[in-house]
């Protein structure tokens, strides 16, 4: 009986140790963003939009203004709520976490011939804003 306590508790400290790694490479497989929203649509998304395509985006998107550099355009999935719960609006400060992944995003030209072309994005994975 002592020895299957022992075996028990070593697994349990093992399977601590991996969850504890795996949570280590999550977090370090993100990176942390910040600035100010400019639009509330990614400026990819809006060119499309402008030549006739209609864009099927499971989420939103949004161009976001840095304090150092070029506008950069994000996806924010549908699963992934800002923190104080509110909508995201042009002009706030935003602070969050964005994926090392890219999502790719299918738009469909409305004209004749039908044709399909893609953007794509990075993910933010967590956010919240100043408002």
């Amino acid at each position: 009986m002592k020895s299957i306590m022992i075996k028990l508790s070593i697994l349990a400290v093992l399977l601590l140790a991996v969850i504890s790694f795996n949570s280590v490479n999550a977090a370090s497989s993100q990176k942390m963003f910040g600035g100010v929203i400019t639009q509330t649509k990614a400026t990819e998304i809006q060119q499309k939009e402008e030549a006739n395509y209609k864009c099927i985006v499971p989420g939103k998107t949004i161009t976001i203004r840095p304090k150092s550099g070029n506008d950069t355009s994000y996806f924010i999935p549908a699963f992934v709520k800002q923190k104080n719960g509110k909508n995201v609006k042009a002009n706030q400060d935003i602070l969050g976490y964005y994926s090392n992944s890219k999502t790719t995003i299918s738009c469909v030209y409305q004209g004749y011939p039908p044709k399909t072309s893609t953007v794509t994005l990075t993910p933010i994975t967590l956010f919240g804003t100043n408002d």
